[in-house]
């Protein structure tokens, strides 16, 4: 049989409550119920030694400031206040923090070095196309800070979440807001390059709808500017090709820019030389596959392209 009693501490603390167990008889320890009651009492006696510190899973954001019309003074008396941040770098890299109030210290640089060090697979396309180079000196340096804290966290999760992407996207938003709100950059490439970040980040966390919404206001964007063709720098084209096509076939969608097709041509490994036409007449017939020139000129070229598929594998 059991009994409990219970008493305060010498400083009037919440009482414990003692459960005291008899074991008697040939039997001791092999009840399943007295077993049950003795890991019961050992697992809580753990607990209140070894309290669980819980996680924060939400975070709270204002975002009267879109709301109001406020945002321009927010930020303009935000950047006044905040101090130039000190580079940890050294002399052969360059800082990107210097023009931006997103603090330079050890963290800031820690998630850039995740992003462009070259050694998470997420990032390194838009590396080695040269579109994080151009956007890192723009106000979407916060947008890919971002990123980078969501991918430490949510995709390797080797970090705990502690709302540092959803700060750094409300800097971005802020920032956002303020060159659209003016004449003088509502359009520019700076915004461009803002936007396709912000569509990016949505891949990353596998949000079509706020990924068209983005693109969305992209059209517009492009639509002030004359179109797709006023985009001049080849990593930004190529940027929005890439962003574009990743966040399409999530969707199951065609994509809606045309591809550039001139700078793949010059940078894809494989002989893009477009096939004859002319050899294919609409009265000819065919009796192969193997004898159809067309069909040929394909399985050469997906072979061509296992072959460099292969080899990046390998590298």
């Amino acid at each position: 049989m059991s009994n409990r009693e219970s008493r305060e501490d010498s400083n009037n603390s919440r009482p414990k409550q003692f459960e005291f167990i008899v074991l008697s008889g040939d039997d001791t320890g092999r009840d399943p119920e007295t077993r049950r009651r003795v890991r019961s009492v050992a697992q809580a006696n753990y607990r209140r030694q070894h309290p669980y510190e819980r996680r924060q899973t939400a975070v709270e954001l204002d975002i009267t400031p879109l709301l109001d019309g406020s945002l321009h003074n927010f930020n303009t008396s935000l950047m006044r206040r905040l101090a130039g941040p000190t580079t940890l770098l050294d002399a052969s890299r360059s800082d990107p923090f210097q023009s931006f109030g997103l603090g330079g210290d050890r963290r800031a640089h820690r998630l850039w070095d995740h992003m462009y060090d070259g050694t998470c697979p997420k990032f390194n396309t838009l590396v080695q196309i040269g579109f994080v180079d151009i956007a890192r000196e723009t106000i979407a340096l916060s947008q890919m800070l971002s990123a980078s804290a969501w991918h430490l966290v949510h995709w390797l999760g080797c970090e705990s979440d502690t709302g540092e992407d959803a700060r750094y996207s409300m800097i971005s938003t802020q920032n956002l807001q303020q060159r659209l709100n003016s004449v003088a950059t509502g359009a520019s490439d700076e915004v461009v390059i803002a936007v396709l970040t912000s569509a990016a980040y949505a891949n990353l966390i596998k949000e079509p709808g706020i990924f068209q919404v983005h693109m969305d206001g992209l059209a517009r964007i492009l639509h002030l500017r004359g179109g797709e063709n006023s985009i001049q720098s080849r990593p930004l084209r190529l940027a929005m090709f890439w962003i574009e096509v990743n966040g399409r076939f999530r969707q199951d969608a065609a994509p809606q820019y045309s591809l550039p097709n001139d700078i793949l041509f010059s940078q894809s490994k494989l002989d893009l030389t477009l096939f004859n036409m002319a050899k294919l007449s609409s009265g000819c017939v065919i009796p192969t596959v193997e004898r159809c020139d067309i069909s040929q000129y394909l399985c050469d070229q997906l072979k061509h392209l296992n072959d460099i598929v292969a080899a990046e594998i390998l590298t």
